[in-house]
C-alpha cells in the first residue's frame, strides 16, 4: 500500500465520519486528483486486500473493514469536509 492508498482509506474514513455516509468514487476521484477510472482501479485493489469493502452497483457503500480502520488509526486528516 502506498501514499496514495492510505490517503482514500483516510479520506473514505473522514468524509464517513463528518457526514454519517461514505463518500462517492467522484468524490474520492476529485480528492486524490485522478479520474474516476483510475479511481476504481485504485479501490479495487484496496477491496482486494481486505482493507475497504463494497456493494456492488450501490453508491456510497464503500467502507473501510477493521483492517483499514487499524492502517489509517491515529492519523490526522488535513479534509477540509
Amino acid at each position: 500500500m502506498d501514499a496514495l492508498d492510505r490517503r482514500i482509506l483516510l479520506f473514505i474514513a473522514a468524509h464517513a465520519a463528518a457526514h454519517g455516509y461514505p463518500p462517492t468514487v467522484r468524490e474520492i476521484a476529485d480528492e486524490i486528483g485522478r479520474d474516476v477510472s483510475a479511481t476504481h482501479g485504485r479501490l479495487r485493489r484496496l477491496e482486494a486486500s481486505g482493507l475497504l469493502t463494497n456493494t456492488e452497483n450501490s453508491p456510497r457503500t464503500r467502507v473501510l473493514t477493521a483492517a483499514g480502520v487499524e492502517m489509517v488509526k491515529g492519523e490526522k486528516s488535513d479534509f477540509n469536509l
